[in-house]
């Protein structure tokens, strides 16, 4: 029999985006807001979805 060969499996860092700015009605909840257009509580409310204005409502980050 051949030995069983394992392969090492090398994690890159991987970037995840985060949300930096919720939107009106997430941020007035205090609930954590997916960042899309619309975002899935509002579309789960059935609400408008709306951001404030902003440069960039994504940032990348490090995963931890």
């Amino acid at each position: 029999m051949q030995p069983v060969q394992r392969h090492e499996v090398s994690r890159a860092k991987r970037k995840q985006r985060r949300t930096v700015i919720a939107c009106t009605a997430c941020r007035h909840s205090k609930i954590k807001c997916s960042g899309d257009e619309p975002c899935g509580n509002c579309k789960k409310r059935l609400i408008a979805c709306q951001f404030t204005e902003g440069s960039s409502n994504k940032i990348l980050v490090s995963e931890r």
